[in-house]
C-alpha cells in the first residue's frame, strides 16, 4: 500500500527536519519582491497547462524566505542576493542540504549628492569608504567634508549584498555608518552633500549623481573584477533533493527576465 506525504512534510524529510502536521498547497515560494513578478507569471503559465497544480507565491524578505524553507512551510525561497549570515550557520550547523539557481543578476551602484564633484572612483577606494579607512571626501580628491555613509540594513537583500561586497562576508562596516531605510535612502542622500549610499541601477534618479567604479590597477582581469563585484544574483533555493514537481516548476522560471536593459552587470 501507498503511503503519500504533504508537500510540506516531503520538504521537511528532504532537508533532514521534522515534518509538518498541515499540508501546504502543491508548490510554495516565498521571499523577495524582486523576484515575485517572474515567478507570479511562471507559476500562473504553470497551472494553466498542469491541471491540479498549485503554486502560491507569497512576498516577503530574505529571512523569511530561507527560514520559511528551513521549516518546511515553503518548498522555494526566492533571495535577493546572498542568504543571511545566520541562516548560512544554521544550515551548516545541521548539516542541511540546499541547492539554488540564478535566475537573473542586479547591478549595484554607488550615488552621491549631485553637487559631489566627483564623478568616478576606484573600487579599492570605494571598499575602504565604506570600511571606514577614508573617511574624508579631500582623501579622494574632492572638497573637505566628512563622508555620511547612508546604507541599507544587512537584513534586507540589498545591504546584505552591498556589505559583502564592499567588507566580505566577515568584514565590518564602518561605525560611523548610519542605517537608513530603503524608503528614505535616496531622500536623505539629497539632503547631506557630504553623503553616500549605493541604490541599484534602474532605481536611479535626478536627486542623486550616480559614481562609475573603475578598476583598482592595471591587471587585465580588473574591470571584470569590477562587474562581479558590483552584481547582486537573484537566487531560487530548494531542498538538494526537491520534489519533481518543485524542479519541474523551477525549470519553467525565465532566466534573465528581471533586470531592465541597461541595468544588468
Amino acid at each position: 500500500m501507498k503511503r503519500w506525504i504533504p508537500m510540506a512534510a516531503a520538504s521537511s524529510v528532504l532537508l533532514g527536519l521534522p515534518a509538518q502536521a498541515a499540508a501546504l498547497p502543491a508548490i510554495q515560494a516565498r521571499g523577495a519582491a524582486a523576484l515575485l513578478p517572474v515567478v507570479q507569471q511562471a507559476a500562473e503559465r504553470y497551472m494553466q497547462h498542469t491541471p491540479g497544480a498549485t503554486v502560491t507565491v507569497v512576498r516577503g524578505n530574505n529571512l523569511f524566505a530561507m527560514k520559511s524553507l528551513l521549516q518546511g512551510s515553503a518548498d522555494i525561497a526566492m533571495v535577493q542576493g546572498n542568504i543571511p549570515g545566520d541562516i548560512r550557520q544554521e544550515i551548516q550547523a545541521r548539516q542541511l542540504k540546499l541547492r539554488h539557481v540564478v535566475i537573473d543578476y542586479q547591478r549595484m551602484t554607488p550615488v552621491v549628492h549631485p553637487s559631489n564633484p566627483l564623478n568616478s572612483i576606484r573600487l579599492d577606494h570605494l571598499q575602504a569608504v565604506f570600511a571606514g579607512s577614508i573617511d574624508n571626501w579631500r582623501m579622494l580628491g574632492g572638497y573637505a567634508g566628512p563622508i555620511v555613509l547612508l546604507v541599507e540594513s544587512p537584513a534586507q537583500g540589498l545591504g546584505q549584498a552591498w556589505k559583502e561586497a564592499m567588507v566580505g562576508e566577515s568584514g565590518r562596516l564602518a561605525r560611523h555608518a548610519r542605517m537608513v531605510s530603503p524608503q528614505d535612502k535616496l531622500a536623505l542622500l539629497a539632503e547631506h552633500i557630504h553623503g553616500i549610499s549605493f541604490v541599484l541601477h534602474d532605481q536611479l534618479s535626478p536627486a542623486v549623481k550616480a559614481l562609475q567604479v573603475t578598476q583598482s590597477g592595471p591587471e587585465p582581469h580588473a574591470s571584470a573584477s569590477v562587474r562581479d563585484t558590483l552584481r547582486m544574483p537573484l537566487r531560487l533555493w530548494m531542498a538538494e533533493q526537491a520534489s519533481p514537481t518543485v524542479n519541474d516548476f523551477i525549470q519553467r522560471v525565465p532566466r534573465g527576465a528581471i533586470a531592465p536593459q541597461g541595468a544588468r552587470p
